[in-house]
């Protein structure tokens, strides 16, 4: 969209714009780097936020009675290990969700095969990657100056497009990420990280505890996971430009 509101003055060299759409862009012009653009935008509100704009697709309780009924202890319920398997609705959406855009990557970011944009961007110096968080979303990318109209094109067409399911990809998207699960449950750094995690967020009661919130992920997992559920939280977090805010530092040319 166009620029609508220009406000300077802000420090530190700051400027920002308010685009028709909402969304609001900061940029600070500096030659740390005289070859390097970084680019960032945050949002508030992950997939905590979701059950408005999913209906039940999503539960919209999020960590109430529906999600876990804990003993005044804090401690497990009589809800049991199975309750809170794989299958369990609440752990079953989380898990979809926490993935959604590892598999929108590989469907296809922008509406495109991955391959395509590959070789459409061939020479061009850009990226974008997308996480999506219980309480945030991000967006990182970094480019050449001479390449940052190709960069805030490929934002707009993140936003825009309409990410195609497609079952190969689908498949492989599940490999992957069955095969990341049983590589971390292999490496000494991630069961120590798991145990410290224990201990400064379950107090030490493991999976005796189950909260889906906090829970680990497991292979088992995958089989379960909600690919169309997966795409329709993707969509939900990155269509609204008006609920971000994107920061632009480096060797920015203010007359472009």
């Amino acid at each position: 969209g166009r620029g609508v509101v220009w406000r300077r003055g802000l420090g530190l060299g700051l400027v920002e714009l308010v685009l028709a759409n909402g969304l609001k862009v900061c940029y600070r012009v500096n030659d740390y780097l005289d070859d390097e653009i970084l680019v960032m935008g945050t949002a508030l509100g992950g997939f905590s936020e979701l059950a408005p704009h999913l209906g039940q697709q999503f539960p919209d309780d999020l960590g109430g009675p529906g999600w876990l009924a804990s003993s005044p202890q804090g401690g497990a319920s009589a809800m049991g290990a199975s309750a809170m398997g794989p299958s369990h609705p609440a752990r079953r959406a989380l898990f979809s969700a926490a993935n959604a855009c590892a598999l929108a990557a590989e469907y296809g970011t922008y509406g495109l095969p991955k391959e395509q944009v590959m070789d459409a961007l061939s020479g061009s110096r850009v990226g974008l990657s997308a996480t999506l968080g219980m309480y945030d979303r991000r967006l990182m990318a970094d480019c050449s100056p001479v390449d940052l109209e190709t960069q805030l094109r490929l934002v707009h067409k993140l936003f825009t497009a309409k990410v195609v399911p497609d079952a190969a990809r689908l498949a492989t998207s599940k490999q992957q990420l069955r095969e990341s699960l049983v590589r971390r449950a292999n490496d000494p750094m991630q069961c120590f990280a798991a145990e410290v995690d224990d201990l400064t967020l379950l107090g030490g009661r493991g999976k005796s505890f189950f909260n889906p919130l906090l829970s680990p992920a497991e292979p088992e997992d995958v089989d379960v996971l909600d690919a169309d559920l997966s795409l329709a939280v993707y969509s939900a977090c990155f269509r609204d430009p008006s609920e971000w805010r994107f920061i632009l530092s480096g060797n920015i040319d203010p007359r472009v």
